[in-house]
């Protein structure tokens, strides 16, 4: 399990952003939907699990649950920049991600990822404009190390 909580703005009125602003966030910061929220104004929860189901195959799930530690402060990208105001919604959830991933390493050279992940909008997300919908993402990528 594993969480996090950042600042939120305190009055939109001024002009200082009171919120914390990571000057490198990671690519992948929560999760694989990159259009996401990032870390500012933020609440994660964070449950993980994985299993080796053999020597060669392990499967893995995350969830990642979000929430606006501020409602007079809006939604930022992981790389910090505003996308949505916070002043046409009360509602502190922003919504949840699952990941579902498969690893199989083929040989001590490659391996084979499956991974697909779904993003839940909450109601912060579909108060505000435009109105946010829930999406899916999959992907397979091979991994060959010398």
């Amino acid at each position: 399990m594993q969480g996090a909580i950042s600042s939120g703005d305190a009055d939109p009125a001024d002009p200082r952003l009171q919120s914390f602003y990571p000057l490198f966030p990671k690519g992948v910061y929560y999760g694989y939907m990159l259009f996401t929220n990032g870390s500012v104004n933020a609440v994660v929860a964070h449950p993980s699990v994985s299993f080796q189901l053999s020597p060669t195959v392990s499967l893995s799930g995350d969830t990642f649950a979000f929430w606006r530690t501020s409602t007079n402060d809006g939604l930022y990208s992981q790389s910090g920049a505003f996308q949505r105001t916070g002043q046409t919604s009360e509602a502190r959830y922003i919504g949840a991600e699952g990941d579902l991933g498969i690893a199989w390493r083929v040989d001590s050279h490659t391996t084979l990822q499956l991974l697909t992940a779904y993003y839940n909008v909450g109601p912060y997300l579909r108060q505000t404009e435009p109105p946010g919908k829930n999406a899916t993402y999959f992907s397979i990528t091979a991994a060959y190390k010398f």
